[in-house]
This record gives structure tokens, C-alpha cells and sequence, in this order.
């Protein structure tokens, strides 16, 4: 699936296998288990086994690393329309960040019990309807 810069779902072309090719490459010292594209499509998000979210500018290849998790980042997910990154530790922590902002980026935390593992956000803002 890919998303145009209004964050709209859009059909993805088939794939010719044979065709394929590494057209970059973004590398990181430590192994990394998740990658997302943002919704604009001009950043790689990735977690692995250091307890930072590395983000790449794909144009650029720029990195930044948010780092305010005190355990491994489990999951993450972006907000479409928003310029939020979701991300989520094994000790149930979430943060939320500005994913297009500087390092001290990080709008707000929340805390669960338990380990976090699929946060999902909506794809339409919900507005209040007025009383």
C-alpha cells in the first residue's frame, strides 16, 4: 500500500520481482527488527535491538535518533495527515513524537501495565459533532 502526501491509500502497482533493485541503502550499527515509510513518504522510521527510533530523510539520507525509551522499542506507527510517530517499549511506555522536528521532538508520554506490541492509528481525525 503507499499513501500520497494527503495521507489517501492508494493501489500499489504490481511487482515485477526481476525488475527489483536496491536503489539506497540506510544503515545503522545494530540490528534492526521494523521499518515503517511515513506518510509523506520522505522518511524511514526503524527500531531494533537499542532502545532508540532511528528516523533517515530518503532524499538526503539525514539520520536522527529520538531517544527517551528505556528498553527496546516493540512497535510503531504513524499518524496519516499528522506529522506524529507513535512508538512503544516492552515496559508498556508510549511516546509520541513530531517525527519532522529535532531531536527534543517528543509531544507526549503515556504509560500501560504491560507490554505494548501493535498501536494502530485512525486514518480520519474524528471531529466532536457540536451539542
Amino acid at each position: 500500500m503507499q499513501a500520497d502526501p494527503g495521507g489517501n491509500v492508494m493501489k500499489t502497482p504490481p511487482l515485477d520481482i526481476k525488475k527489483a533493485r536496491v536503489s539506497a541503502e540506510f544503515k545503522h550499527p545494530t540490528q534492526l527488527f521494523r521499518a515503517r515509510f511515513s506518510p509523506c513518504g520522505k522518511v524511514i522510521a526503524a527500531i531494533g535491538v537499542d532502545t532508540a527510533v532511528h528516523l533517515w530523510n530518503i532524499e538526503d539520507k539525514a539520520k536522527k535518533s529520538f531517544l527517551a525509551h528505556k528498553t527496546w522499542v516493540s512497535a510503531m506507527c504513524f499518524s496519516p495527515g499528522r506529522n506524529e510517530l507513535y512508538t512503544a517499549d516492552y515496559h508498556g511506555v508510549i511516546h509520541c513524537w513530531n517525527y519532522l522536528g529535532g531531536p527534543g521532538s517528543k509531544m507526549t508520554t503515556a504509560s500501560r501495565s504491560s507490554r505494548v506490541t501493535a498501536p494502530s492509528c485512525p486514518t480520519k481525525t474524528n471531529k466532536k459533532s457540536p451539542n
